[in-house]
């Protein structure tokens, strides 16, 4: 849960069922992060007051891959990778490098891509 005034919290409701323990207050666990994300991205696709990002283009460079979309103003941008299209698969990248372009662009930037091939989603938000 997010709250207006900026706070959050993640419980375990099977087994917290009385909402005693926020796990954000703590570190999570490899399968409570994965949860985590998956419930981020997912509750981002019911929001409707932040229009998706338009890719404007793409390129892979070496082991570097830049996602180019249009810049909307007052809103931040991030970078989600994951190895399969399985929802708890998916997290943002952490040393993604986010450039702006102007008043128009955004890059996104994942330094690092060796390995197996990845997919990608672009998460716009409002700070």
């Amino acid at each position: 849960m997010s709250f207006e005034a900026g706070g959050e919290e993640f419980y375990d409701l099977l087994a917290d069922p009385a909402e005693n323990t926020n796990l954000l207050s703590g570190p999570l666990t490899p399968t409570q992060q994965a949860n985590y994300y998956s419930l981020t991205m997912r509750l981002g696709s019911y929001q409707n007051t932040v229009a998706a990002p338009v890719i404007t283009g793409l390129n892979r460079t070496g082991a570097q891959f830049n996602l180019n979309v249009q810049r909307a103003t007052n809103l931040t941008y991030g970078l989600w990778r994951a190895d399969t299209l399985a929802d708890l698969a998916w997290a943002p990248l952490s040393n993604a490098v986010i450039a702006t372009n102007g008043a128009s662009s955004v890059t996104l930037t994942d330094p690092n891509t060796s390995g197996s091939p990845h997919f990608y989603r672009v998460r716009a938000a409002t700070p």
